[in-house]
């Protein structure tokens, strides 16, 4: 991707509202242009994160039914962000975003000051 600047968005939205399959289309389709040469997104590093165990197993099982999808790119944020201390995602989604951690978690493993850091 060639622009610099960082950008984020927010969806707010009560319980059961369909947030998580907004970011699973969205993520799906962002995935299927990483791949389409004529595309922007073409070759972009994108990731998919949940701070919650069972809903990151639901995209991964999602991501078993679809080519252009990896496991790999379906993480929690302690783990993705300790990956990617030395270089940027191009996108990043995270569902769930409430559960971020906000201070220093060694019980984690979380040794940075918050995940949006």
């Amino acid at each position: 991707m060639s622009t610099k600047d960082h950008q984020v968005f927010v969806i707010h939205g009560e319980a059961g509202t369909g947030k998580s399959v907004v970011f699973s289309s969205l993520f799906n389709t962002i995935q299927e242009l990483s791949k389409d040469k004529s595309s922007v997104l073409y070759k972009a590093d994108n990731y998919l994160l949940v701070n919650h165990g069972e809903m990151t197993k639901t995209y991964q099982n999602i991501a078993n039914s679809l080519s252009h999808l990896a496991k790999n790119r379906f993480e929690k944020p302690t783990t993705f962000v300790n990956k990617y201390t030395e270089k940027q995602a191009d996108i990043v989604l995270v569902d769930e975003a409430h559960l971020l951690l906000s201070n220093r978690d060694a019980f984690n493993n979380f040794n940075y000051q918050n995940h949006l850091e």
